[in-house]
């Protein structure tokens, strides 16, 4: 998989909010609220309840699960994909609406978009527009879009593949504590594929990724 899972694991809580042409991003108690009853106590409908009453208010983050959750099956609908679909792209729209901001958000959002375009949700699948905003992103130090620049140059998906580059990037991204990104550099030094091969740094990456992993699970 190129991407990290939509879990919580790259949309984690952040104190910092953005706004533009009616809607906005804002981890705001509903919000939070409502991924507590999708991730945790799993109560899909109470879930429902609470992102939908947040994307109606234009919050782009709960547009995206929504989609997710009728994309994913979570609930039974006749129509899950033609929800899927339409909540995807108004919280795409979202996204590149906000993305011309300049402020803290931006990496964050680039990568976002870049994530959709990648994996076909909201729009055509698109590689290249994915692996220009994952470039962007991962410039300005976004630990999931340095991860997903990696994977793009890993398996040549978009791009010439290039297990140097790869590296250069997943070693970036485990640097900022990515358990997913340690897993990844860790199998790159033990193989010796795009850096020399280096078990003892191999297997402390394993255990950085063994830890990270188990916090969030």
């Amino acid at each position: 998989d190129i991407d990290i899972p939509i879990d919580f694991t790259d949309t984690e809580s952040q104190t910092d909010t953005s706004s533009a042409d009616n809607v906005f991003i804002n981890w705001s108690s509903e919000y939070k609220a409502a991924c507590h009853e999708l991730y945790n106590t799993k109560d899909i409908e109470r879930a429902l309840v609470l992102l939908r009453n947040e994307a109606d208010r234009g919050n782009v983050l709960a547009m995206h699960d929504l989609g997710m959750i009728y994309d994913r099956g979570l609930v039974s609908d006749e129509n899950a994909k033609a929800l899927a679909d339409e909540y995807y792209r108004k919280a795409l729209n979202g996204f590149i609406s906000l993305e011309s901001k300049d402020g803290k958000l931006q990496p964050y959002i680039r990568y976002r978009i870049g994530k959709m375009f990648n994996t076909g949700k909201g729009a055509e699948q698109d590689y290249n527009k994915a692996f220009t905003c994952f470039e962007k992103s991962a410039l300005s130090g976004n630990k999931y879009a340095q991860f997903s620049l990696g994977s793009m140059f890993r398996l040549g998906t978009g791009v010439e593949q290039s297990y140097d580059n790869a590296y250069l990037w997943y070693e970036k991204s485990a640097s900022q504590g990515n358990p997913y990104a340690c897993y990844e550099t860790a199998k790159l030094l033990r193989n010796g594929k795009g850096v020399a091969k280096n078990n003892s740094d191999s297997d402390r990456y394993f255990r950085l990724a063994y830890e990270g992993f188990t916090k969030l699970a």
